[in-house]
């Protein structure tokens, strides 16, 4: 996870300016679906989704590098500073995700939901997975 400092660093940077929402968006680490077809699951990367719930639209589909300090937090700051935006609703499915992403989902006013079956994520995946399979 991204150090405290840094965090806070770009918790204010996007605190001055006055950002708007985009509905609902989904987060979710997953297996990524290229390197599991290619490795197997076990020895998947793990990817990161950020995805509009309702258009599909994907925000990034990020992996995570086993010496990446930034975590999940680090590519939501990111994906937020590069939209301009802030979602109104931040939708997952793990209790610990959202734990993770609580300094700044509090500090930048963004509701949470914790879910069990996730809308947008899940189509992502689909697509990948077929996509990986043609190659």
């Amino acid at each position: 996870m991204k150090d405290i400092m840094t965090i806070d660093d770009d918790i204010a940077e996007i605190q001055k300016h006055d950002l708007g929402t985009l509905d609902r968006w989904e987060i979710a680490v997953v297996p990524d679906p290229i390197s599991t077809a290619a490795f197997g699951k076990e020895r998947a990367l793990p990817l990161t989704l950020i995805v509009h719930q309702e258009s599909g639209f994907i925000f990034t589909a990020h992996i995570i590098s086993p010496d990446d300090t930034d975590g999940c937090a680090g590519v939501l700051i990111g994906i937020i500073k590069k939209h301009g935006a802030l979602p109104e609703v931040l939708v997952m499915r793990d209790h610990a995700l959202a734990d993770e992403l609580k300094p700044i989902t509090e500090k930048l006013g963004i509701k949470t939901e914790v879910l069990k079956r996730l809308t947008a994520v899940p189509e992502v995946l689909r697509a990948m997975t077929l996509l990986s399979r043609k190659q």
